[in-house]
């Protein structure tokens, strides 16, 4: 089961308790299934996926060999909704260009632009419009690879003052494709040692600018989507980069030919990245992050300044232990 309503912002443990969370609402808590009629009267029926926010359902843009679970729901007179998406029938105006199968998951076939719906007995949806991209640069993808149930497990600490805490894990996992503000991301899991902690989620790109992000930010009584890049383009040593919305978040790429021996192995050709932030409560922090080609995030140190002295202390760490990469 998914989350019902909330997915956190967050970066392997070392970012601190600085994480931003998203409250996302859930369309429907599963996908359907079962057999036979729904229990209480349809009056109309409603496609959508996953997360619809406060922008609403959006045109959906993906990239060729995207896949999306679309989701369909029937609405009742008490205003509730029965899951009926694999009891619908999918409908594509241009199987070509993109196909919805009898679960209805979406495929992106080819460049161009389609209309999707779905119909239950005489109800039918309102048609949703896919466009599908040609695959286009994408600098970055070689150094985070995204492909359904990778796995990468993380060993490390949090440091406190005068101690340090037993050694925890963290794995990250790539669930699936998602839409957020009309466009595809990947949504990757984030589990502790600690079956207590809650996981928590992440949603990253690639494209032509490099490894993107999004979260939402509450702004009144809407969430609002807010985006920055982990990896931009140039991807040369020296490059510095900014958060539009909190110039006191920022970037640099301090090297393109690192090299880093983590317990899962010795890696070279690493990016390198410095990411300065400031936590809530003001103090100001550094956490740098080594990218490995072909293997995505091999190791992160999060350090912040000693409160007399000013030198950077380390809070926390993380390196890889090992890693399940596909195809």
């Amino acid at each position: 089961m998914k989350p019902t309503c909330i997915a956190a912002r967050m970066w392997p443990r070392l970012t601190v308790a600085v994480a931003l969370v998203a409250s996302l609402t859930l369309l429907l808590a599963g996908c359907g299934g079962g057999s036979g009629a729904p229990s209480a009267p349809i009056l109309s029926l409603t496609l959508g996926y996953y997360y619809v926010t406060a922008t609403g359902l959006l045109p959906l843009a993906a990239t060729l060999g995207d896949q999306v679970q679309l989701l369909a729901a029937g609405n009742t007179a008490g205003g509730g909704q029965v899951a009926l998406t694999n009891k619908a029938t999918w409908h594509s105006s241009d199987p070509a260009v993109a196909t919805v199968d009898a679960n209805g998951m979406l495929t992106a076939r080819a460049a161009g632009s389609t209309q999707v719906s779905a119909t239950y007995g005489s109800f039918a949806t309102e048609p949703l419009t896919v466009t599908v991209n040609a695959p286009g640069a994408t600098p970055t993808a070689d150094y985070y690879p995204f492909y359904q149930a990778n796995q990468w497990v993380y060993t490390g600490t949090e440091v406190f003052p005068a101690q340090a805490t037993p050694p925890e894990t963290l794995t990250i996992t790539t669930q699936q494709q998602v839409v957020l503000e009309g466009r595809v991301w990947w949504e990757l899991q984030i589990n502790y040692t600690d079956p207590k902690t809650p996981p928590g989620f992440m949603y990253l790109r690639h494209d032509a600018r490099g490894l993107q992000e999004v979260y939402y930010v509450r702004q009144g009584s809407e969430n609002v989507a807010h985006y920055y890049y982990r990896l931009q383009e140039p991807l040369t040593a020296g490059a510095h980069w900014v958060d539009v919305a909190r110039p006191e978040h920022y970037w640099d790429l301090l090297s393109t030919t690192a090299s880093l021996t983590v317990p899962a192995a010795f890696y070279e050709g690493c990016f390198q990245v410095r990411e300065h932030d400031v936590a809530t409560d003001g103090t100001p922090f550094d956490t740098i992050a080594w990218f490995a080609p072909t293997v995505g995030l091999i190791r992160t140190e999060t350090t912040a300044p000693d409160p007399v002295t000013g030198d950077p202390v380390l809070h926390s760490e993380q390196s890889l232990l090992r890693a399940q990469l596909f195809p």
